[in-house]
């Protein structure tokens, strides 16, 4: 059975319009590249089995050489390591085989079958998308994805991926049932429930007298690629200076601001995900201070998994 293995180089065939002059045009370089790294990135975020230790830095692809004969660009992982708790090139060897997977798929032309490989509506919508738009990237040009050197042996060839069959695949939410604006004393939430459950909270306004505050608490963190089950709600203080809102716990040194809250929500997330992973890093030298704030992270944090 072939195999891709991205450390290598992974080599595009393109033929057709896009390759008929043994070159291609950039911009079409510039999109089978992106919705490559995308389908890449993708495999990261829900196909690692171990969250914990992933940067997605090290799943970035380069543009590694290019052949004539048709057009035939190859596309790499990136030489520039991030330093990570796991092995990165492990976590790269899973990528390799689930691409593979994914390419004979496209081989065989049977999209239907990612509904049993992607049971999760979440993973199998984000990547039925990104493979279809990778596939779709080389408009009608026969592609084939060939082995490196002169003879440039056949792998696989991509079939087309038609957009009812992706629609097939793809699994839309339930819809949030009600909204309501509440008022309270310090400022006005817009409540999101479902099925009388509520699902979300959003700070609409904030009274700014400069003195008021709102309790922000949240049971889990997600960040670029991780999710963080908590033991118990992490409460901070949610406020609006100068226009800016603020999410801040002093107690672990983390804050995030923005325009909005969730803006402000996003940056507290991303900062909350730094520090964690930072701060378990055995090859970085804490303070004390930064010892301490570690073991509060750890005594926090009930489960890390793929986001």
């Amino acid at each position: 059975m072939s195999k891709i293995d991205l450390n290598k180089g992974v080599n595009l065939k393109i033929e057709g319009e896009i390759g008929k002059y043994q070159t291609i045009p950039v911009d079409s370089l510039i999109k089978i590249g992106q919705h490559f790294q995308e389908l890449v990135l993708s495999l990261a975020k829900y196909d690692l089995s171990e969250a914990e230790g992933i940067d997605l830095n090290n799943f970035k692809l380069e543009l590694s050489g290019f052949q004539k004969g048709s057009a035939v660009p190859q596309f790499s992982f990136t030489n520039r390591i991030q330093t990570t708790l796991n092995d990165y090139k492990a976590q790269r060897e899973q990528i390799n085989e689930k691409l593979t997977g994914l390419f004979e798929v496209a081989n065989s032309g049977d999209y239907l079958s990612l509904k049993k490989i992607y049971k999760k509506r979440v993973a199998r919508n984000e990547i039925v998308s990104r493979l279809h738009d990778f596939v779709n990237s080389f408009g009608d040009s026969p592609v084939e994805i060939v082995g490196g050197g002169k003879t440039m042996r056949r792998m696989f060839k991509v079939q087309k991926f038609k957009s009812h069959i992706k629609n097939e695949l793809i699994e839309k939410p339930a819809k949030s049932t009600e909204e309501k604006i509440e008022e309270t004393t310090v400022g006005s939430i817009k409540v999101t429930r479902e099925g009388g459950k509520v699902i979300r909270k959003k700070v609409v306004e904030i009274y700014d007298d400069g003195h008021t505050s709102l309790s922000y608490s949240t049971n889990e963190i997600i960040g670029n690629s991780l999710k963080y089950e908590l033991n118990h709600p992490l409460r901070c203080l949610f406020f609006k200076k100068d226009e800016v809102y603020i999410i801040q716990n002093e107690l672990l040194d983390i804050m995030g601001t923005g325009n909005s809250q969730t803006e402000a929500e996003h940056n507290f997330f991303k900062a909350f995900d730094y520090c964690y992973m930072r701060y378990n890093n055995p090859k970085i030298t804490l303070s004390r201070r930064l010892v301490g704030i570690r073991d509060i992270l750890r005594a926090i944090v009930k489960n890390v998994k793929r986001a």
